[in-house]
């Protein structure tokens, strides 16, 4: 008689270990969900700062880091997928202080003049054929030489 109730005890006890397993194996799994969740939450908000820094509104960053599938949130990493989707958000991809120069420069003449150097121009004697021609002579001339072409504007016209 009391080996029957030691078993009886022991089915009762293995039965409520597998419960609470099997409760506990469920909240396990909660849990993990809900830390992917944050996870995903966090990483979205990472990237969305680094979109933003890079120059895209705050809603659109919000929007474009949802889109961001890379597994690295690295500053580099995002910035080298907005420079290559970028336009897509309305992003230009980034320029060097060179170029963001040249953009100047070309912008200061298209206002000055109404009109920009276009290909065909002659410059010393040399005829340049493309607007990169153009591009590079912009960044590498000297500001009176542009002047002198009739680039920019003087400096008593400003």
């Amino acid at each position: 008689m009391s080996e029957e109730i030691e078993t009886t005890d022991d089915s009762d006890g293995i039965k409520n270990l597998r419960n609470q397993y099997e409760a506990l194996k469920k909240e396990l799994e909660n849990s993990n969900k809900e830390l992917a969740g944050f996870r995903q939450q966090k990483r979205s908000g990472d990237v969305a700062s680094i979109l933003k820094a890079k120059g895209l509104e705050e809603a659109k960053a919000a929007k474009a880091a949802s889109l961001y599938g890379g597994e690295d949130v690295s500053e580099d990493a995002v910035g080298k997928w907005l420079e290559d989707y970028g336009d897509v958000f309305g992003v230009a991809a980034n320029t060097s202080e060179q170029d963001q120069n040249t953009l100047n420069a070309e912008r200061v003449t298209s206002a000055s003049f109404g009109t920009q150097p276009t290909a065909g121009a002659s410059i010393d004697g040399k005829v340049v054929g493309d607007i990169s021609q153009m591009q590079h002579l912009m960044e590498t001339l000297p500001y009176e030489k542009l002047q002198e072409l009739g680039w920019m504007p003087a400096a008593n016209t400003l």
